[in-house]
């Protein structure tokens, strides 16, 4: 028993001290930002993400045609969605990824970075908005998945957060 606790307690004491370096940034609502808007620009940053990959690798695009809602800010909500790419000839990840990073950079609406999770590579696209793009390339697998999470903005009524539009 003795064991158990002690093992409890170091749990609970590592996890405080992993979390206390986070910082969440509070979303801000956009009063004027509608469902349908939301959702259109964060898919058509999507399609720019995966039409940035050359076609010399890039084989078909799918995208998601419903999202769901995530809460953000205080009583606001986030669209999102995801779409995925096939890769094709096991390019190495700049060729997939660098185009991207290409795409963003100078575009002053928008912060690039790139990343490693777990032996994949990815970019972070995020809006001067708050609306945020991670794109993973899933080598192995031979695709990117891009999961969108839009601004935040406020549901009308007769939109409950659990459905999917």
């Amino acid at each position: 028993m003795k064991k158990r606790v002690s093992l409890i307690g170091c749990v609970a004491v590592s996890l405080m001290a992993a979390l206390s370096g986070c910082v969440v940034k509070e979303s801000v609502v956009n009063e004027d930002l509608t469902v349908a808007e939301a959702k259109s620009v964060t898919q058509s940053v999507e399609v720019r993400i995966a039409e940035s990959v050359p076609s010399s690798v890039r084989g078909p695009i799918s995208q998601k045609e419903t999202g769901v809602f995530l809460s953000c800010g205080k009583g606001g909500h986030s669209w999102t969605g995801s779409l995925r790419a096939s890769i094709e000839a096991d390019p190495e990840p700049g060729e997939v990824l660098d185009p991207i990073v290409d795409e963003f950079r100078d575009d002053p609406g928008f912060q690039v970075a790139r990343w490693q999770d777990q032996g994949d590579e990815l970019v972070d696209v995020a809006s001067d908005d708050g609306a945020l793009w991670i794109t993973r390339y899933r080598r192995a697998a031979g695709e990117i998945v891009v999961h969108s999470f839009s601004a935040c903005f406020r549901l009308p009524d007769g939109i409950w957060p659990g459905d999917h539009y």
